[in-house]
């Protein structure tokens, strides 16, 4: 290699940046006219963690599931403690239940949990190859299942998950099978065998459901996740060994986001990677370390409000709490009303996409608008449904057609809604 083919491919390289630059550039004005996002990359960041190696009040060894009631308190299944502790949303130690035993009310390694929608809390008491059922505030009210094979038992219970009705779904990990009981504990139905086949299972992990009651199992020693619909029915599946994107060693955890996604703790590759319902990769967050983001095998994941994510870092003791960049709102420009000789309502469509989100009209006489409504921009919260917006554009010339749309802006970018005219009486 001469000495100057680095500069030429360096040259090279920044004339076809320049290119693609200038593309985006042209295209930018076409594509806010039809009612885009001006979208941005996902940027993950670390937020704070707490927890610490320990048996004191706050502190973990080994923990492993996590999970979040109605009032945004965190609940962490301290495995090696044989214990679940509860947190504040800031990470700051409320209380804890649970001891070493096999009594009613004891823990023997627990592994995962579940909150109901009245905040009882489901636990599985792996080393006792039951689940325990908790009121509350720590209170003991049930237990189900035995050690065995049979139908309503167990041989090392690991996760755990809720359907819309509370049904409880347990990952009989040492059965390589998912079991289903009723809310009130009652065996209702099985699925899986072992295997490496459509359906079946190694060693299965973690499990998830989304908000149509599809069941998503972390199949652990297959290196993958597997789809099965309300009839407990193969669907899909995706991941395979390996650490490249999409690729998994050893998953745990799943969280499942208001738009469907999946995030996985891919525990032996330290990482978090998400995909969307269709199995496709999109992004992760992590790394193999100690220092702040970083992991040593993080199982448990729990998903608290949109673009929130909370991961027990297990090898390191603690919890991480990370923030995800939101996706852009969406912004639809709805036909104008009340159009008068001197002004006229402009109306839209927007929803927030789980993030605070300000929004305003521009209207004018061309598509350069010039012209905005409300001054400044107001707020339509941080919701994820859809919001209707309405503003009156006064002053304008009788018998003259208007141009307008809706631009609304949150932490993920801006979208420019859809041009629209009308034109005044």
């Amino acid at each position: 290699m001469s000495a100057s083919e680095p500069t030429v491919r360096s040259g090279e390289r920044n004339r076809l940046i320049g290119k693609l630059l200038l593309l985006l550039v042209l295209a930018f004005p076409l594509l806010t006219s039809l009612g885009v996002a001006e979208a941005f990359a996902a940027d993950p960041r670390f937020s704070f963690e707490f927890g610490g190696a320990g048996s004191g009040n706050g502190q973990f060894v080994g923990p492993h599931g996590v999970a979040v009631d109605s009032e945004g308190n965190v609940w962490v299944v301290d495995t090696e403690n044989d214990r679940v502790e509860k947190f504040n949303a800031k990470g700051e130690y409320v209380s804890q239940f649970g001891s070493k035993g096999s009594d009613n009310g004891q823990l023997l390694e627990p592994t995962d949990i579940a909150i109901t929608s009245v905040d009882n809390i489901w636990i599985t008491d792996t080393g006792n190859n039951r689940i325990e059922k908790f009121l509350h505030n720590g209170t003991y009210s049930s237990k189900v299942g035995e050690a065995g094979s049979g139908d309503g038992q167990f041989k090392e219970p690991t996760g755990l998950a809720l359907n819309s009705t509370n049904a409880v779904f347990v990952v009989d990990k040492g059965n390589n099978r998912v079991e289903k009981f009723s809310s009130s504990g009652t065996y209702m139905s099985k699925f899986g065998a072992s295997g490496t086949g459509n359906g079946e299972f190694k060693e299965p992990a973690g499990i998830g459901i989304d908000s149509k009651n599809s069941i998503w199992v972390a199949d652990s020693g297959n290196s993958r996740v597997q789809k099965f619909n309300t009839e407990n029915k193969y669907q899909s599946q995706f991941g395979k060994a390996g650490s490249g994107n999409g690729e998994f060693s050893s998953p745990r955890g799943i969280a499942i986001d208001f738009k469907g996604n999946l995030w996985v703790t891919d525990t032996g590759n330290n990482r978090v990677q998400k995909f969307n319902s269709a199995g496709e990769y999109q992004e992760q967050f992590g790394e193999k370390g100690t220092g702040e983001g970083q992991f040593e095998g993080p199982t448990g994941i729990a998903n608290p409000s949109p673009w929130h994510f909370l991961v027990v870092d297990t090898g390191n003791n603690r919890v991480e709490s990370w923030t995800v960049k939101s996706d852009p709102p969406v912004a639809m420009t709805n036909a104008a009303t009340s159009v008068a000789s001197e002004e006229a309502t402009l109306n839209a469509t927007i929803n927030p996409e789980g993030a605070t989100t300000e929004y305003h009209f521009e209207y004018g006489t061309t598509t350069a608008y010039g012209t905005n409504v409300p001054t400044p921009d107001e707020s339509v919260g941080s919701g994820i449904e859809n919001v209707k917006v309405s503003k009156i554009a006064k002053g304008l010339a009788p018998g003259t057609t208007y141009h307008f749309r809706v631009v609304a802006k949150n932490a993920g970018g801006t979208t420019y809604g859809k041009d629209e005219t009308f034109t005044t009486k």
